[in-house]
């Protein structure tokens, strides 16, 4: 996939070390949300402090299956119509079957 020099400029920073490594990897965003967790960065950010009752639970384990090494191609399409939606734009995610000629 082509991308612009103005789009090349935001991602540099996002490339991982290794050429042959996915750009978004389930594995290294939930190692980096478990951080932000750890040192407070989102009980910091809370509006509201939490009710006693969220402060005494036990944390659950992980019981979901484990982590791929990649996005499966639906949950990039989830994530571009949600951000679709939020900026207000038509999402361009359908396939354009219906104009070929």
């Amino acid at each position: 996939m082509y991308l612009g020099p103005k789009a090349q400029a935001v991602l540099t920073p996002l490339l991982p070390a290794d050429p042959d490594a996915y750009l978004f990897c389930p594995a290294r965003a939930e190692a980096e949300r478990a951080e932000a967790e750890r040192n407070g960065h989102r009980r910091a950010a809370r509006a509201t402090p939490p009710t006693p009752s969220q402060t005494a639970r036990k944390p659950k384990g992980r019981a979901k299956a484990p982590l791929r090494a990649h996005y499966p191609v639906g949950s990039y399409r989830q994530a571009i119509r949600r951000a679709c939606k939020r900026a207000g734009t038509p999402c361009g995610c359908r396939t354009n079957s219906a104009t070929r000629g």
